[in-house]
């Protein structure tokens, strides 16, 4: 049967009973299951009564609260069934009895009083309604209350048939936008971009807005500056006193397809490529507080709000803030800011004032770096200063390779370099010889270590054809992953890269997900058996620069990290202009909490040296260089070789106890400890580089 409504001009409209499914029947469904109910599930329904309390236009404070509250469970890192049974639960700051007596319900239930009253009043597909562009809390009880409108199905027939268009309050532009978004999100959601070709976006969106003298300071936000693989929205951040000038400044903007929102301090357009970038301003005195609360992720900000709640503080983009209970009000903590602790003028304010040091924006992900740096253990990651060596030049050529070697030293401190071709270029005998000549007369020209590779596909057996003569001339065998794996199963694909690995033709493994981002996804793998074969042989994974590849991903150099294997951050740079793109794979390593002491960049030639020749061969270049070693001579990746000889003490030597091990870690993130660093600097050399190497051993 339809709904009979007012059309919004005395008229009665209709919404056909057809275009009501069983979404609402099984969202209701949702309220009365019993099983299983844990903290999510607890959370999603506080959620849930704040989204629908907002839309049925009660207390905004109260619908908030319920918001706050499933922050606060989902931020809780014991199930709260034990939190009761040990009767905690009300120690929990934020939950007050009125909260308290709702999560019993729930966990006894699945849902509780206040929830069945809202779902009585309201249907709970409206709550999928707020989640599109441009509708509000406002216009979904309008929609609802004026045409029946109760899911997104239903809201869709009614823009598309003229209805949404004669609620009071609705233009014709807003009901335009709305079926954009429909469409767009029914090709496929919105458009994402690569990494890449977001910075280079985002980087003229800043260079235009620091053009007005209204702007003193701007930068790229968001998962941008979080430096994910690819980027959904542009986010900008303004440091201004003249907010409305900003806005007004940042919608004139080359390119804009529509304008979507223009307020007093902020700002959304969609572009001509479809994508949408935002704008939003704070004055400058509030900027680090700013640059953080919008450069995310929700995760991580969610956390550092719970970290600040317990602390008495409330944390926004205008500053960090003392709150004091003035009492309650149905069960419902009422808290009033009573100073500003800090504007937030730089980030590390904002850290300092929830008692931790600052996060960096790549490890912001909500996924145990709160955890870390409370307790001291965030990594030293990654850096460009760490990188002495570059494990991928792949010119055709020696000019090419003297160009790219060229920059390379103009650019920063180089110790070695390898440079690789495809095995098909050099599998004729004298293609070798020339190659190990070449790279001999650069070693010479450019005082570096120039060591030879070849790349060879994986075939579908894990087999690389690599015969005793390409292996003996060369100094480095890289195995390709991509080639001929989409067809194998998850245990197919793994069985393959394990027998590859554990085949020990290769040093090194390269496009192991084999995936083109936004394209497809590449092969399933266990990644965790995989990298542990490589840890348990020696082999160093590949983190391509690629941008439409990143392989590996930041999971990935996570996990690798965790089981010890090593990585190796590379351009696979063809030219000289893709020397660059090195950072797109350091950031990947970054993300993925990958330290100096994972990287074989981070080695000197020597260590480089052992590692690929641990088998007891001479390297090939400083054979044909008459033993002359052209490099800084480093820290030996073996940790017994660089034991340093201190009357018999064990503590610098390997095996390393696990409390060696962690004094060393906790020396490498900057704990004072004189006797180590005396110890470390005894055998000569850098007392960190010594440390790194000992771990890596």
């Amino acid at each position: 049967m339809p709904f009979d409504v007012d059309g919004g001009n005395g008229a009665a409209a209709r919404v056909p009973a057809d275009q009501v499914n069983g979404h609402e029947m099984a969202l209701h469904a949702s309220a009365i299951q019993t099983a299983g109910v844990d903290n999510d599930a607890v959370a999603e329904v506080f959620a849930e009564m704040g989204d629908l309390l907002a839309i049925a236009g009660g207390d905004r404070h109260r619908a908030q609260a319920f918001k706050n509250t499933a922050r606060i469970v989902e931020g809780l890192g014991t199930p709260l069934k034990d939190l009761m049974l040990l009767g905690q639960l009300d120690k929990v700051r934020g939950i007050g009895s009125g909260s308290l007596e709702r999560i019993r319900q729930i966990l006894q239930t699945g849902t509780c009083r206040d929830h069945q009253e809202l779902l009585r009043k309201l249907p709970l597909g409206l709550r999928a309604i707020l989640q599109l562009r441009g509708i509000s809390a406002r216009t979904a009880r309008l929609v609802f209350e004026r045409l029946g409108v109760t899911n997104v199905e239903q809201l869709e027939w009614a823009a598309r048939n003229g209805l949404l268009a004669q609620v009071e309050g609705v233009s014709a532009r807003s009901v335009e936008r709305l079926i954009n978004h429909l469409d767009q999100r029914r090709q496929g959601g919105k458009p994402r971009m690569l990494l890449s070709d977001a910075l280079v976006l985002g980087a003229q969106l800043v260079a235009w807005m620091l053009d007005d003298p209204a702007v003193l300071r701007a930068e790229q936000t968001g998962s941008a500056r979080r430096r994910q693989q690819t980027v959904g929205d542009l986010d900008v951040l303004v440091g201004t006193m003249l907010a409305k000038r900003a806005t007004v400044r940042f919608l004139e903007f080359p390119g804009v397809k529509e304008v979507l929102l223009e307020g007093s301090s902020r700002a959304s357009m969609i572009l001509d490529n479809g994508l949408q970038a935002d704008l939003r301003t704070v004055p400058p005195e509030n900027w680090g507080a700013g640059l953080h609360y919008f450069t995310g992720s929700k995760n991580h900000n969610v956390q550092v709000r719970l970290r600040a709640d317990q602390r008495q503080l409330a944390l926004s983009e205008h500053g960090v803030f003392e709150r004091v209970l003035k009492g309650r009000n149905n069960g419902e903590a009422n808290r009033k800011i009573a100073r500003r602790i800090t504007a937030g003028s730089e980030e590390v304010d904002v850290f300092a004032a929830v008692g931790l040091p600052f996060i960096v924006p790549e490890l912001r992900a909500g996924e145990g770096e709160l955890e870390a740096a409370d307790h001291g253990r965030l990594p030293l990651l990654v850096d460009e200063h760490h990188l002495v060596g570059e494990p991928h030049l792949r010119a055709p050529s020696m000019a090419v390779c003297a160009a790219q070697l060229q920059t390379l030293i103009a650019a920063r401190s180089m110790s070695w370099a390898v440079w690789i071709r495809p095995i098909v270029d050099v599998v004729e005998a004298a293609a070798r010889a020339r190659f190990r000549r070449q790279a001999r007369l650069l070693s010479e020209r450019y005082g570096l270590q120039i060591f030879t590779g070849v790349e060879v596909a994986v075939d579908d057996a894990g087999g690389v054809a690599v015969d005793d003569n390409v292996r003996a001339d060369v100094d480095f065998v890289l195995g390709d992953a991509s080639v001929g794996a989409a067809t194998l199963t998850r245990q197919g694909a793994t069985e393959r890269l394990i027998a590859a690995v554990n085949g020990g033709q290769i040093d090194g493994l390269c496009r192991v997900h084999g995936r083109v981002l936004l394209q497809h996804d590449g092969v399933d793998l266990d990644m965790h058996a995989v990298l542990l074969a490589c840890a348990r042989k020696k082999v160093c994974v590949e983190v391509s620069g690629e941008p439409d590849r990143l392989d590996l991903d930041d999971r990935s150099c996570r996990a690798a990290r965790d089981v010890g294997a090593l990585v190796a951050i590379t351009a696979r740079a063809p030219d000289v202009a893709a020397l660059d793109r090195r950072r797109f794979g350091l950031w990947q390593a970054r993300r993925g909490w990958v330290t100096p002491s994972s990287t074989v960049n981070a080695w000197f030639a020597a260590d480089m040296r052992r590692f690929l020749h641990r088998g007891g061969s001479t390297p090939i270049a400083a054979r044909d260089d008459d033993d002359d070693d052209n490099d800084n001579d480093g820290i030996a990746v073996d940790a017994v070789a660089i034991a340093v000889e201190d009357g018999g003490d064990d503590t610098l030597t390997a095996p390393l106890t696990p409390e060696n091990h962690a004094r060393l870690e906790a020396f490498l993130i900057g704990a004072v400890d004189d006797d180590l660093r005396r110890r470390l600097e005894r055998g000569g050399g850098n007392a960190l580089q010594r440390a790194f190497a000992l771990l890596a051993g």
